[in-house]
């Protein structure tokens, strides 16, 4: 159970976690395994992905003319909304898809001090594991009573999936509203 959390926080990302501790409420984990291991597995999987972006293989992406125009365009929408703050910058690629990866290559680009990520990342990690364990354990134990009560188990899965469809709608709409905030500013 525990390589499986630890792998979990390294591959996945909130619907995994909230999957996670959706079966935590069910019983199938303990809730602070969820909270040390996956929290510890998201911490390898972006230090790793900020190491990597001081390597000199991703600056050869700048040669290409097409990258570079994305990159000084990505580096005026950073720099307007977070307004040059790698906390903000962390917890912003944490709700929109797809940004998470960019987000770190661009601040090791940025060449930002290790000890100011590894804070930065570690409080970043704490809001946003508590919000996703939050979410997943009401929706976990919402579930086990209303599964209790008819005890189905094909209604506990259905659940789980409507739930995590859920999500990725919500998170979807935040992104939007993020992106026209962003079309706002420019």
């Amino acid at each position: 159970g525990i390589l499986i959390l630890l792998l979990s926080g390294i591959l996945g990302g909130e619907e995994v976690i909230i999957s996670l501790v959706f079966l935590s409420a069910m019983g199938l984990f303990q809730l602070w395994w969820i909270l040390v291991f996956v929290t510890l597995g998201e911490f390898i999987s972006d230090f790793t992905i900020f190491s990597l972006g001081r390597i000199n293989i991703f600056h050869k992406f700048k040669k290409i003319d097409k990258l570079t125009r994305l990159y000084e365009k990505a580096d005026r929408l950073v720099i307007k909304v977070s307004k040059t703050s790698t906390f903000v910058t962390l917890l912003y690629s944490k709700f929109i898809y797809g940004t998470r990866i960019f987000t770190l290559v661009y601040l090791s680009s940025k060449k930002i001090q290790w000890r100011k990520f590894i804070i930065s990342e570690l409080l970043v990690l704490i809001v946003w594991m508590s919000i996703t364990v939050t979410v997943g354990w009401f929706a976990g134990a919402s579930v086990k009573q209303f599964s209790l009560a008819f005890k189905s188990i094909e209604l506990t899965i259905a659940s789980l999936l409507v739930f995590i469809i859920l999500i990725i709608v919500i998170k979807r709409w935040i992104q939007t509203k993020l992106l026209k905030k962003q079309k706002q500013l420019n």
